[in-house]
């Protein structure tokens, strides 16, 4: 990854998920039926020293996608 060769090795990702009506455009585009939310990701990656050094947002027809969340007691 360019990023590590440059100092800046991925430690943390955190996502962001929420659902939401979409846009006209975003409606189009995703062709989606009607009625139907889109699932909205924002996902940061960070770096040593908790830098930011990657964001990425998607958008993603609600009812094609699952999310699964795993935690670890500690």
């Amino acid at each position: 990854m360019l990023l590590s060769e440059l100092g800046f090795p991925p430690r943390l990702s955190v996502d962001r998920v929420s659902a939401r009506i979409p846009t006209q455009e975003q409606y189009r585009a995703l062709k989606l039926p009607g009625g139907l939310p889109v699932l909205r990701a924002l996902r940061v990656v960070y770096s040593d020293d908790e830098r930011p050094i990657e964001v990425t947002v998607m958008v993603m027809a609600g009812h094609l996608y699952e999310l699964q969340y795993e935690f670890t007691a500690d």
